[in-house]
């Protein structure tokens, strides 16, 4: 497999809003085949994530269900301590849910190997119910468009929406903030 290094920013504003750290063409169908899209803004954890992808495409290969990937994962890269160092970089409150920024690497190796740039309480059982964090690796300029992810899935969800189509919706407000600021993606 071919890693390629991308300015994640970049292909959020140009291919898709949904461009996680690790991209491969069975997740994604942008990426090409024989290749790897990692997000260089989190490089210092490269080796992290491309371990955990490793042992979660050869699962997947097996036939391992999704739902016990995830397990498999958790157990395999969570560190096990009773005092996880503190994380939260600062608070502040915005449309009435407290939104945290918080120490992404310090997430991924104490709570969720999987965090990526952001989440809520109606999706993660660990982030209380109504807080946003937001992982401080992708940097000011995409924390913007995290933001307003998070935000509109957590009011969808909320008002008692499936997952699946809050972050469609999700996807499509942050695909609009983008546009606002420039964005011009393929398919316009």
């Amino acid at each position: 497999m071919k890693i390629r290094m991308l300015d994640g920013n970049k292909t959020r504003n140009t291919i898709s809003p949904d461009f996680g750290i690790v991209d491969t063409p069975e997740k994604s169908p942008y990426v090409p085949k024989g290749e790897v899209w990692f997000d260089r803004a989190y490089r210092k954890e490269y080796r992290h994530f491309m371990k955990m992808h490793k042992l979660e495409s050869s699962l997947m290969k097996r036939g391992v269900k999704f739902s016990k990937v995830k397990e498999i994962i958790r157990k395999t890269f969570v560190k096990k301590t009773k005092n996880i160092p503190e994380f939260t970089i600062r608070a502040e409150r915005k449309s009435g849910f407290l939104v945290r920024i918080v120490k992404g690497p310090i997430v991924r190796l104490y709570i969720d190997p999987k965090f990526l740039l952001g989440g809520h309480g109606y999706v993660y059982g660990y982030i209380p119910k109504n807080e946003i964090w937001l992982d401080n690796t992708q940097g000011k300029k995409e924390m913007k468009y995290t933001l307003v992810h998070e935000l509109h899935e957590l009011k969808l969800i909320k008002k008692g929406m499936d997952y699946d189509s809050a972050h469609d919706f999700a996807l499509a407000a942050e695909k609009y903030e983008r546009r606002k600021d420039g964005a011009v993606y393929l398919d316009d």
